[in-house]
């Protein structure tokens, strides 16, 4: 009967003990879950961003996701500008999407536009991936007189 008593003790010791560790493990844990959250990166850059079509005042644009996701991507970065020789972008435009491709439309004839996409996760949005497109030369009227 005495061995069955020392027995129990020491399991009841073991189960202290161990609920005592997991315990502490566990607040460990949430602890530096709250102060230092998981590091999280952002998607690499889209691929294969694609003119499908060009009008005098559209372009139709597609792509694939990124290769490196890095969590979920919750929208896609769709930017746009008018572009001349020195790349720089005037009246930019842009908007997010959850499509794998975009028609921009209301872009002037025959004008260099810079387009770029980007992914984005919780974490922000990841490198552009640029593509300069040129828009079409309108349907002009000629009059003589």
């Amino acid at each position: 009967m005495l061995t069955l008593h020392v027995v129990i003790s020491g399991f009841l010791l073991f189960l202290r003990i161990a609920k005592s560790i997991l315990l502490c493990f566990l607040l460990t844990l949430s602890f530096s879950y709250f102060f230092f959250p998981l590091y999280v990166i952002v998607p690499s850059m889209v691929v294969n961003l694609t003119k499908e079509g060009v009008t005098d005042t559209s372009i139709s644009l597609s792509w694939k996701e990124p290769v490196d996701r890095n969590g979920i991507i919750v929208s896609y970065l769709v930017e746009w500008g008018e572009s001349d020789d020195s790349d720089e972008k005037k009246n930019d435009s842009h908007l997010n999407t959850a499509d794998l491709n975009y028609n921009i439309t209301n872009l002037r004839p025959y004008t260099n536009y810079t387009v770029s996409v980007y992914a984005t996760t919780s974490a922000g949005q990841g490198p552009h991936s640029p593509i300069t497109v040129e828009t079409l030369t309108g349907c002009e009227l000629l009059m003589f007189s």
